[in-house]
């Protein structure tokens, strides 16, 4: 009876480790605290990328990076369930989603 419980107790948890779901927040090249790069990415071939004053959609845009365009991630934090990178684009520093910097 008791190997049966342990197969039985074995099986459950095997089959729960299937069932588990990857709930990570979409995020762009790992940042590592200091020297990541990355480029600005989007799905429009002639699109831009927003650098705005703040980790957030209500902060002001201070640039437009075309596609393509290289950054150095220079910080990162998380607001409203998104995970924002601090970059520098040419002379400017914002702040723009992760999700639109690529590796």
């Amino acid at each position: 009876m008791m190997k049966l419980k342990s197969l039985f107790t074995a099986l459950i948890a095997t089959s729960a480790i299937g069932f588990s779901t990857n709930v990570s927040a979409k995020v762009g090249p790992a940042y590592n605290g200091g020297g990541s790069y990355g480029y600005a990415c989007t799905h429009q071939t002639n699109g831009n990328v927003l650098l705005r004053s703040g980790p957030g959609q209500n902060y002001k845009v201070l640039a437009r990076m075309p596609n393509g365009s290289d950054v150095s991630i220079i910080g990162e934090r998380n607001s409203n369930g998104w995970v924002w990178y601090k970059v520098k684009f040419g002379r400017s520093v914002g702040w723009t989603r992760s999700d639109y910097i690529c590796s």
